[in-house]
């Protein structure tokens, strides 16, 4: 299969750590990686183009015909001062017509409603550019408290960290959970963080202050089948139960108990994803007593049936080609 083609536009002046955020994720060639995306900087002006805050310059720039043939076209910042260039418009128009994904970080979403490509559709920006946003483009579903907002094969984001938090997403739909963890592991940061709407929530890597409690959900990733007691998870932390209680509630945000079913429905997604088993077979594997108990947690985890995750996920498809939808059924990242 093809390399998926990945371009970045970009117009000076040139927000390098958003494109630092896109090379991360993209750009970068791992060798414990498979080859995933064939990535490129291109812009419509000629280069060197200069850098936001700074008297350097960035080179090494392709030119516009790279973005014809992109699979995906990603806006890292866009320039909000001045009004957006025509051929950036028009490349823009041209692949959202031919099918191509779009992306866009923090100001990268006014070029795409400048191309009228956000009317009506629910879209974001960072938080310094809200009113200026609603301003200038009443037509957008304009929602300023959301990470990013997915419209099919349009997603915009909000800053840079909420940037990293889209690309990931759409790592993760494009390769798998595997893929996306190991990326994010990289970076250490979380694989996955709410966009605003109902998402698939992989095995989170911990982001704990708390080194005790840290250890030990590491030790409950390893041993999540098994049955897992207060107590036994109190005296590996050297607390009683009562306080371990309170204490692992108040640094996680969950029960214990919920972290391991959590933990659990993590390892089904993947194994789902992975493998032929049937439910029950999965079922034993990750340590619920039942099917029907995997059902049921799936279901108020995921928002949706096991059987309907692996059709949706399963390996039987190219991983790129992978359709995907969301907890209510709208298709996603077309």
């Amino acid at each position: 299969m093809a390399a998926h083609r990945v371009v970045a536009l970009v117009t000076p002046p040139v927000s390098l750590f958003e494109v630092g955020c896109v090379i991360e994720i993209f750009g970068i060639e791992r060798d414990d990686m498979p080859d995933r995306y064939r990535f490129s900087l291109a812009s419509n002006c000629p280069s060197p183009l200069a850098i936001y805050g700074t008297s350097a310059h960035l080179a090494s720039i392709e030119g516009p015909e790279a973005f014809e043939t992109a699979d995906t076209i990603i806006v890292p910042a866009y320039p909000v001062e001045t009004p957006p260039l025509a051929k950036d418009i028009a490349v823009i128009q041209r692949a959202h017509e031919r099918g191509a994904r779009i992306l866009s970080i923090c100001s990268g979403s006014f070029l795409l409603a400048a191309a009228g490509i956000l009317d009506g559709k629910r879209a974001t920006t960072h938080w310094l550019y809200s009113d200026l946003f609603r301003a200038r483009y009443p037509n957008v579903d304009f929602e300023p408290d959301i990470l990013y907002a997915i419209e099919g094969q349009v997603i915009t984001s909000a800053g840079s960290a909420a940037g990293l938090d889209m690309m990931l997403d759409v790592t993760r739909h494009d390769l798998g959970f595997e893929a996306c963890n190991m990326v994010a592991r990289r970076l250490n940061i979380a694989p996955h963080r709410d966009g605003g709407q109902a998402q698939f929530v992989p095995r989170p890597v911990p982001e704990i202050s708390d080194d005790r409690i840290n250890r030990l959900v590491l030790w409950i990733r390893e041993n999540c089948r098994e049955h897992l007691s207060i107590a036994e998870m109190a005296s590996r932390v050297a607390m009683s139960s009562r306080t371990f209680y309170r204490h692992f509630r108040a640094v996680t945000g969950h029960t214990p108990y919920d972290w391991i079913l959590r933990e659990r429905v993590g390892l089904a997604m993947q194994l789902l994803e992975q493998g032929s088993n049937n439910v029950d077979q999965v079922a034993d594997a990750v340590g619920f007593s039942s099917g029907d108990a995997l059902r049921l947690q799936f279901q108020k985890v995921v928002g949706i049936a096991p059987a309907a995750f692996r059709r949706m996920y399963g390996r039987t498809s190219p991983v790129m080609d992978r359709p995907t939808v969301t907890a209510n059924a709208t298709p996603i990242y077309s």
